[in-house]
């Protein structure tokens, strides 16, 4: 599944003229809440920035998005480091969807019964 399909995700689509990928992201955050049974996730697509911007975004190199998932069970977490470059997929199953963040040193997986899209938003990494 693609980010451009998920609920939420109407400015992905209108600052992109491509469906971004989610094969390499650098996963910045992750925030579980227990109320709803909540797992959010930010994060940084790689070699990848709006080619559509609004006016208002001035100059910038990078672009974070994130997912909101509800509903979580099966949640299992391995490996956290200071840079956390990974594979994102995303797949339906009947009523769920299955989420997999895999990286070198970094495993999370788990089922949702609803995921939405958070932003883009838009930063200049000045590495």
């Amino acid at each position: 599944m693609n980010l451009v399909d998920l609920a939420g995700a109407e400015l992905l689509r209108r600052v992109f003229s491509y469906s971004p990928t989610i094969d390499t992201i650098d996963l910045f955050d992750i925030s579980l809440k227990r109320d709803g049974r909540v797992f959010i996730a930010n994060f940084d697509l790689i070699d990848q920035i709006p080619d559509r911007p609004p006016e208002k975004w001035k100059k910038f190199n990078r672009c974070r998005v994130g997912i909101y998932c509800m509903m979580i069970s099966n949640l299992k977490i391995s490996g956290w480091n200071m840079q956390n470059l990974a594979s994102l997929s995303i797949s339906k199953k009947d009523d769920r969807y299955e989420v997999r963040v895999v990286g070198d040193s970094l495993e999370i997986g788990f089922i949702c019964q609803f995921i939405s899209l958070i932003g883009p938003t838009v930063y200049l990494d000045g590495e």
